[in-house]
């Protein structure tokens, strides 16, 4: 036997008659109501089995931020004949992107780069005619980035890394810490082969090319 709602009992048997067939029907709009909109979320506000609630779940935070760069422990030390003729006297390196698997990777690509930029500055001269040498020195203190929170002067700064894991090298020079700083930039240094150290020559070849350009013209900014 069906039972009128406990809330309709207590008006008069008349009135009771009018609004049973009205309650009825706003509950059963209710109930499709909620079935509708809810989506099968129950009443302890968790999302069903069936996973129709997930879209009230918060996002799950990005984890692909950029790595922090890597310094390399090998420096050069720039020297020629002509005093004044140089206006770099160090020249480092940041590692911002090489994609190296491990430390020993980096290391051995580090030192092989260095080297081989020393031997192609060696090639070169001033604007004066005055040839150029380097060498290459360990100094583990320029690893840690809290030593290169201020630029230095007479200090180059040689940016590198390869767009991709089998994709071109890059570098970029900077004669400060600025973005007008920046006199030299080259994204496409192709490799000689897989092995990372293996195009650590062209990539040194290229730098030095820059280099020399930019002694001839007298520019280490973005605009002369």
């Amino acid at each position: 036997m069906n039972r009128l709602p406990r809330v309709l009992a207590r008006f008069p048997r008349v009135i009771r008659s009018s609004l049973a067939p009205r309650a009825a029907l706003a509950a059963s709009t209710l109930v499709l109501g909620v079935l509708a909109f809810g989506g099968g979320i129950f009443d302890d506000g968790l999302p069903s089995a069936d996973g129709a609630g997930d879209s009230l779940q918060p996002a799950p935070a990005s984890d692909t931020a950029a790595p922090a760069p890597n310094y390399s422990p090998f420096v050069l030390d720039l020297h020629t004949a002509a005093p004044g003729a140089l206006p770099f006297h160090v020249v480092s390196f940041k590692d911002v992107g090489m994609s190296l698997p491990d430390d020993a990777a980096r290391q051995h690509a580090y030192e092989t780069l260095a080297e081989a930029l020393s031997l192609e500055i060696a090639g070169l001269t001033t604007e004066l005619g005055a040839p150029m040498t380097s060498s290459v020195r360990h100094d583990h203190h320029v690893t840690d980035p809290a030593a290169h929170l201020a630029c230095e002067g007479g200090h180059l700064y040689v940016d590198v890394w390869r767009s991709g894991a089998d994709g071109p090298y890059g570098y970029s020079l900077w004669s400060g810490c600025g973005e007008d700083d920046r006199f030299a930039y080259n994204e496409s240094v192709g490799p000689d082969s897989g092995v990372a150290s293996s195009a650590m020559d062209p990539l040194a070849e290229e730098i030095a090319e820059s280099l020399e350009g930019a002694l001839r013209r007298r520019c280490f900014q973005r605009a002369c």
